[in-house]
């Protein structure tokens, strides 16, 4: 330090150092003032620049984390404003369609026997809705049971829907019969009406009932079910059938025919189906000269046919039996 230069700090006097001193005191105010030399001075100046340096850095950092700020909140502005209109249009576009409830425009329709059912949408345009523009979906369509819940989905882009799903229960499948005591009377007529016709083929067939031979009368007596309380069944309808014989006498038998695997469908449009149907029983003559008389299948009593139901069907099996003359 050039020793000319140097005044206190503290009053404005000249200070005169001794040579080789790196402290000196003030003789008017006595402040001490340390002096520094070129090394010391080089090195103050070096971290004055390094201050000013990251000094400068940090204001130049702000400035970037202000500038990506003010960035990230123009785009998230803009993308706002976006969003916004794209919500406001879906919406405006949403709510100026018609309304309309789907439900109103279609059935399911189920089909089949219990455990492999089916199911079918129907479709119905009304209302000036045009149905054609409007989607519908089945969560299941096959393989359904009675009792089993589906559900029904619907979407349109002309319509504003006021409900997106629904459930429908499964109804109305063809039901294995596995109890008698559920048949509706008009279920029974109507298995009665096809037994009629097996047994004509049996009475008025090749071997069937000839002139000689007038029926009496005819009617249903039993119905005789075995059936393993699942898929399984036989059912045996039972009609005794009294006739006059050649030689003059009235002669009792019953006739019985019977079902595999039926199936009955007894809601409000009655059906049974089933995998084979025929007459049985052993052969019987109506009278006792066999020259004359007719040769057809039967049983002599009621007590016959429940043997021939026992042995005929499966050991897992159980027998039902349904009087119909005591109902």
């Amino acid at each position: 330090m050039n020793s000319k230069s140097l005044i206190c700090p503290n009053c404005g006097a000249p200070i005169k150092p001794a040579d080789g001193s790196r402290k000196v005191e003030c003789e008017y105010c006595g402040h001490v003032v340390l002096l520094e030399n070129e090394e010391d001075r080089k090195k103050r100046l070096r971290e004055l620049a390094y201050e000013r340096e990251k000094a400068k850095h940090q204001v130049e950092d702000e400035r970037r984390k202000a500038d990506r700020g003010r960035k990230i909140k123009t785009r998230l502005l803009v993308f706002g404003i976006i969003f916004a209109i794209a919500v406001g249009s879906a919406t405006y576009t949403y709510y100026s369609r018609p309304a309309c409830d789907p439900s109103k425009y279609m059935t399911v329709d189920f089909t089949g026997a219990d455990g492999d059912g089916r199911a079918e949408i129907s479709t119905r345009s009304e209302d000036g809705i045009d149905v054609n523009a409007i989607h519908y979906e089945l969560s299941s369509e096959r393989d359904l049971s009675e009792g089993d819940v589906i559900t029904v989905t619907a979407t349109s882009d002309n319509y504003r829907l006021t409900t997106g799903s629904w459930q429908v229960p499964v109804t109305g499948l063809d039901l294995y019969l596995s109890d008698l005591d559920s048949l509706s009377d008009e279920m029974i007529a109507l298995i009665h009406k096809k037994t009629d016709e097996i047994n004509d083929r049996n009475l008025h067939g090749f071997s069937g009932l000839r002139d000689v031979n007038q029926v009496v009368s005819q009617e249903h007596v039993a119905f005789y079910l075995a059936t393993d309380g699942k898929r399984k069944n036989i059912l045996h309808d039972v009609s005794r059938l009294i006739v006059t014989t050649y030689e003059g006498e009235d002669m009792t038998v019953y006739i019985t025919s019977f079902y595999e695997d039926i199936r009955v469908r007894d809601g409000e449009e009655k059906s049974f189906n089933y995998e084979k149907c025929m007459y049985c029983g052993n052969q019987v003559w109506l009278g006792k000269n066999t020259l004359y008389s007719s040769l057809i299948d039967g049983f002599e009593s009621l007590d016959s046919v429940e043997t021939h139901c026992r042995t005929s069907m499966e050991t897992n099996m159980k027998l039902l039996i349904r009087n119909l003359e005591a109902e």
